[in-house]
């Protein structure tokens, strides 16, 4: 995405021919967030990709993966709280804001 919002009208064009199994899923970047994060989550809604903002749980037969993304370090809410609440035990997954690594522990690294 850059530095330059002209780039936010064509995020749906290029997503939307995406597809996978569960369904396409997506986190906004730093860049994002920098250039218009409302115009970058409208564009994915568009696109029918699925955000995760918070948290996704992807189940397919008996197995269990919870996805979950959080705001920008600099600019948006971080919440491991609201992005974990609620994630079944033994399913496992998930994942840092993009940028510097960081977990609710406050070891660098993901969460397990």
């Amino acid at each position: 995405m850059e530095h330059n919002p002209h780039y936010v009208s064509s995020v749906a064009e290029v997503l939307r021919p995406l597809r996978a199994p569960d369904g396409v899923v997506g986190v906004l970047g730093n860049h994002d967030h920098y250039v218009d994060a409302a115009g970058v989550r409208a564009e994915l809604a568009r696109a029918g990709v699925r955000e995760l903002f918070t948290r996704a749980v992807l189940t397919r037969g008996g197995a269990q993966l919870a996805l979950t993304g959080v705001g920008d370090l600099e600019r948006d809410v971080i919440d491991f709280e609201r992005a974990l609440a609620g994630v079944p035990s033994g399913c496992r997954g998930s994942r840092c804001p993009t940028g510097p690594t960081c977990s609710p522990t406050g070891r660098s690294g993901a969460p397990d």
